[in-house]
């Protein structure tokens, strides 16, 4: 964590309001975790889902979006719990992967679904506690959250294609379990970050 906070300093976050800071870092490090599994997300659609099945779920991934405005009704601090507990589900259905990947693949697209339910309208609120908030700063954050999300892709796509170059697929769905459920514990440890910062 110590050279993730370094990282962040190179982007002066001292001029965002904690609730922004907390929101950049947790991005930062989501951007890690789902870059590690996506290539093998990838490579197992095309090898074991029928095209139309793909777009079925890519037709659902996008209808999920309209549901903002019921998932808007809740509080910073419930969707930042209900994602906590969708992280936790996406782990498990990774980790079914040396069961049955093809299970692992339909639970993996059925669990994103939901995930972009939760994770679209935690958005549309942190977004409007800046707009309201902080407007002056909406520039210079979408600048650096733009940076640092490219940054993190960047190193977990790297990291995958050094672990699948050395060694198999299945060592990749393994880093992807480890580092999320590190993760996933951060995001434990903070439960009750929204509410001490009301």
């Amino acid at each position: 964590m110590k050279y993730v906070k370094n990282y962040f300093a190179i982007f002066k976050l001292n001029e965002f309001d904690s609730i922004t800071r907390f929101r950049l870092l947790n991005a930062f490090l989501v951007g890690i975790g789902i870059s590690l599994l996506a290539p093998v997300i990838v490579l197992l659609k095309g090898a074991l889902l029928p095209v139309w099945i793909i777009a079925i779920f890519g037709i659902l991934t996008t209808l999920t979006v309209k549901t903002n405005t019921f998932f808007c009704k809740f509080s910073l601090s419930q969707l930042y719990r209900l994602g906590i507990g969708v992280h936790l589900i996406l782990i498990m259905a990774a980790s079914v992967y040396f069961w049955n990947p093809l299970l692992m693949i339909i639970l993996e697209s059925i669990v994103g679904i939901t995930e972009v339910a939760v994770f679209s309208a935690y958005t549309v609120m942190l977004n409007n506690h800046l707009a309201t908030d902080y407007p002056e700063s909406m520039k210079s954050f979408q600048i650096i959250r733009n940076n640092s999300w490219a940054d993190a892709s960047l190193i977990g796509l790297g990291l995958v294609s050094l672990i699948t170059i050395f060694s198999t697929t299945g060592t990749a769905v393994i880093v992807f379990v480890i580092y999320n459920s590190l993760f996933s514990l951060w995001m434990i440890y903070n439960w009750n970050f929204y509410e001490d910062h009301r």
